[in-house]
């Protein structure tokens, strides 16, 4: 299985395209949330890293509720662990 994790990258095309990684056929990915929250890094993602599934991280305890709401909304399918302990079985 391969995972990928983008830290807090600066979400542009210039910095994902050079590593091709819709190649690499990425099982997991670790995105930082405020990438799905927008159509420019849902679309980054989509084009440059086409993971199969997408874990959204750095989502503040303070704003878990809201914040994991929007991107069910917005990104059915994508994984939020808002609560400290909380796991996914794939």
């Amino acid at each position: 299985m391969k995972l990928l994790h983008i830290g807090d990258a600066d979400g542009t095309a210039e910095n994902f395209s050079s590593f091709r990684l819709p190649e690499e056929r990425i099982d997991i990915a670790f995105i930082p949330y405020w990438y799905l929250l927008s159509d420019e890094g849902r679309s980054l993602v989509k084009e440059h890293i086409r993971p199969k599934q997408i874990i959204a991280v750095h989502i503040a305890p303070a704003e878990a509720e809201s914040v994991a709401e929007q991107i069910r909304k917005a990104n059915p399918g994508v994984i939020t662990l808002t609560r400290i302990g909380e796991s996914k079985s794939f």
